[in-house]
């Protein structure tokens, strides 16, 4: 940026601004006098012109004050340039590369931000690790006012928020495991204007004072993150996020934004339904992951565990043997997802690692989730409680030693693998008896009605399509 006399400055805004602004050149003049003596007027090399000033200094200067008003109120930036108008693009490739360093967007991620910066509700399905963050965050960071973005994780929301902190975006969040101190420090945060984006676990709705937070504030979006939580065809379904369509009434955002990696047709169009999205932009990301090397064996027997047999331990070795030897081959970390908490127990101690199920206490889980995160871990065992919102790059086998509830929860699975583009080598051992703990389920007094019967039916079909994908192997 270089200054130019007040003559040449004249002259620029007689030749450029004179139209834009309506004002004639006398005016012209007196405005580029008054910004040059406030020392806010500076010209660059391709002769474009920023300009900090406000409607009312405009009018000042044409209608013939002789000095300049002592404050400029409600100021605007206006920039006035023989260069095409910034577009909506452009102004995210900006962002982008101003808040985040990076100099281009990943496949899907401009198709999902486009939209709801214009003002449309988007529906987003993109494969885990494709980048859906992103959109919600840095969409948030163009429009004016608060963004809510309902999380499920508590995990999750903390490692985006203290990443976001680190760029220098002030964010914050509210959730169940915060002290008081911490909870009225966030409130502050949104009661001052000062948080930009807001992460809520569903179940905060419960409260009447958090609501009336917010709608004190006023919020421009509304983000649903993993909004297959919201669906009960979803294979992930969470009842408070029922909540979700109600609060959305009550607040009036100007967007919504739901964002899942996974979605059926049937779950699609009932994320729409349910959060109320009028006419949205919906785009789905292409699932293929070439570094995703699938493998479907066969085992001579089903995984058991010691909790649940009275006889002699369960001869899980052929289990052990395939995921040691995989663990062994494959640099990096890796995760043994298993059916059950007592699966889970039990192959953690034949494999000598850590395993992770919700049953554990709440601290245990906090600490098993750093150390993998951080890489202190490099294996787990693991129920389908583990998983979703964990972010790391360098996982390079994913294993099932039990068949997975749905193609969408093992699509989720899997997907947790090479999210840095490496291989990654996801292995399904499985037994035709896996099939019986789901039978039991069906047969038993608690699915006596026809809706929950044929929810677990459909549950059971995609296991079927996965014995039929075993068969043409």
């Amino acid at each position: 940026m270089r200054n130019l006399s007040c003559r040449a400055q004249r002259d620029w805004l007689r030749e450029h601004a004179c139209t834009r602004l309506d004002i004639d050149s006398q005016a012209c003049s007196r405005i580029a006098s008054h910004l040059r003596a406030l020392q806010i007027l500076t010209f660059s090399e391709k002769g474009v012109v920023s300009v900090f000033a406000s409607r009312s200094l405009a009018r000042a200067a044409k209608n013939g004050p002789e000095r300049p008003p002592a404050v400029l109120a409600n100021r605007q930036q206006f920039t006035l340039s023989t260069s095409p108008p910034e577009t909506t693009i452009d102004r995210a490739r900006r962002q982008l590369q101003k808040s985040f360093g990076f100099t281009d967007f990943r496949p899907g991620q401009l198709e999902i931000i486009k939209p709801a910066l214009e003002g449309q509700d988007v529906l987003g399905v993109l494969p885990t690790g494709a980048g859906k963050s992103l959109c919600f965050q840095l969409t948030a960071l163009l429009l004016e006012g608060l963004t809510v973005v309902v999380s499920p994780l508590v995990a999750l929301m903390n490692d985006q928020v203290r990443a976001l902190r680190a760029l220098g975006i002030q964010a914050t969040c509210m959730h169940g495991l915060l002290s008081e101190q911490e909870l009225a420090h966030a409130t502050g945060l949104v009661e001052n204007g000062t948080a930009r984006l807001l992460f809520v676990a569903p179940e905060r709705f419960r409260s009447p004072a958090l609501r009336q937070l917010l709608k004190g504030r006023g919020v421009s979006m509304l983000t649903v993150d993993e909004a297959h939580c919201i669906s009960s065809w979803g294979h992930d379904f969470r009842l408070d996020y029922r909540r979700i369509p109600e609060v959305a009434r009550d607040l009036q955002p100007r967007i919504r934004m739901a964002l899942t990696a996974t979605a059926t047709p049937e779950v699609r169009e009932d994320i729409i339904r349910t959060l109320g999205l009028h006419d949205p932009a919906v785009f789905i990301g292409n699932f293929f992951r070439p570094n995703l090397q699938i493998e479907v064996r066969r085992t001579r027997s089903p995984l058991g565990n010691a909790s649940i047999h009275s006889g002699p331990a369960p001869d899980n070795a052929e289990h052990v043997a395939a995921i040691q030897a995989l663990l062994a081959e494959r640099q990096g970390t890796g995760i043994v997802y298993v059916g059950t908490r007592a699966q889970a127990e039990h192959l953690s101690k034949l494999l000598e690692i850590p395993c992770y199920h919700a049953g554990l206490e709440r601290i245990r889980r906090q600490q098993t989730e750093r150390a993998f995160t951080s890489g202190k871990l490099r294996a787990i065992v693991a129920t389908n409680a583990f998983g979703m919102g964990i972010d790391r790059a360098d996982v390079r086998a994913v294993i099932h030693a039990r068949l997975p509830t749905s193609l969408e929860a093992y699509y989720q699975e899997i997907g947790r693998g090479g999210r840095d583009g490496q291989t990654c080598k996801c292995l399904l051992l499985h037994h035709p008896k896996d099939e019986m703990a789901v039978r039991r389920l069906v047969e038993g007094p608690c699915f006596d009605n026809d809706v929950a019967r044929s929810l677990v039916g459909e549950s059971l079909g995609h296991r079927l399509n996965l014995y039929r994908l075993h068969q043409l192997s």
